[in-house]
């Protein structure tokens, strides 16, 4: 039970600002338990194990007799060793019992002979999809589920945070009890302020894109799904692109005309799409591009050509 609580404390000293995913690891040698946290940096996909980190410490004490090892995690899943972690500890043992705990609480036990091999858990694919408002990210997204893949929207998340009870009262204390509809947040009274005002749009930033990038990092982590897309308009701007291994760029000049169409007016387009000038400027290399521009039949045939490169 100390090592399992060791573990759960450990995780609460983790060092991860982008990702919000917070792991940690706990190690028995033959008469002390070493610890350690996850620490990333800006470069999201050069985070070093909080497994590697307690291992580190114990080796740079002296000690290799390693007994046992627990890990927590913030995820419902449980979360394995990852392929680096299960090398390093194949070097100092033949087998050792790990005990995985989720955010719940919940215990599993595994040994590393028996996972020493296996598909590593992080190695999910994860596909970004993003574009300006307006360029059929949605209806990608819609087309992709139709396909039987887990689609993630950002966009969703983002508005079921406007639902808590606390953050409606942080909004109505900046935007007033205008931009309500009963209890609830409007869409679009919220939108026609923001759209028009950058400093109101930063201030709804401020609350919502915290919460929303911890939530969004859960799902992704906590998915059982081989593939993952995740559509978000806002990749570039949040710099998360070291999240995926992949980014569906969509673009389209039929932008304006679309939003019209779902009744937007000509002012708040204008204020969208600038919001979103960056939304383009990908820092990652492995960019599929989309242009969205010759309707649904034509669209749907590109999806089917992607799905067989990604």
């Amino acid at each position: 039970m100390d090592l399992i609580n060791s573990a759960i404390k450990a995780k609460e000293k983790a060092y991860c600002p982008y990702s919000k995913f917070r792991v940690g690891a706990a190690i028995l040698t033959s008469d002390k338990i070493f610890t350690g946290s996850n620490i990333e940096n800006s470069s999201y996909g050069l985070t070093i194990c909080a497994e590697r980190v307690a291992i580190f410490k114990a080796v740079s004490e002296g000690y290799k007799d390693f007994k046992e090892i627990a890990i927590s995690s913030d995820t419902e899943r449980f979360i394995y060793p990852c392929g680096a972690c299960r090398q390093v500890l194949s070097e100092f043992v033949d087998d050792i019992k790990i005990t995985l705990i989720n955010k719940d609480g919940k215990e599993k036990i595994v040994y590393l002979k028996e996972i020493f091999k296996e598909t590593f858990i992080l190695k999910k694919k994860i596909i970004g999809i993003t574009g300006k408002a307006g360029s059929g990210k949605t209806t990608i997204s819609e087309l992709l589920r139709e396909n039987g893949f887990e689609v993630i929207s950002a966009d969703e998340i983002g508005w079921e945070i406007l639902k808590n009870d606390e953050i409606k009262e942080k909004i109505k204390k900046i935007f007033g009890e205008g931009v309500f509809k009963g209890s609830e947040i409007s869409r679009d009274l919220l939108r026609d302020i923001v759209f028009k005002n950058p400093e109101k749009l930063d201030s709804l930033n401020n609350i919502v894109h915290p919460l929303l990038l911890k939530e969004l990092r859960k799902r992704i982590d906590s998915s059982e799904s081989e593939i993952i897309f995740v559509d978000a308009a806002l990749i570039s701007y949040w710099g998360i692109e070291d999240w995926f291994d992949k980014i569906i760029l969509v673009k389209s000049n039929k932008n304006v005309k679309r939003l019209k169409e779902k009744g937007i007016k000509e002012d708040i387009i204008k204020g969208i799409l600038k919001a979103q000038d960056d939304v383009e400027k990908l820092k990652i290399k492995d960019v599929i591009i989309i242009r969205n521009d010759s309707g649904l039949d034509n669209l749907k045939k590109t999806i089917e050509k992607i799905l067989k490169y990604i």
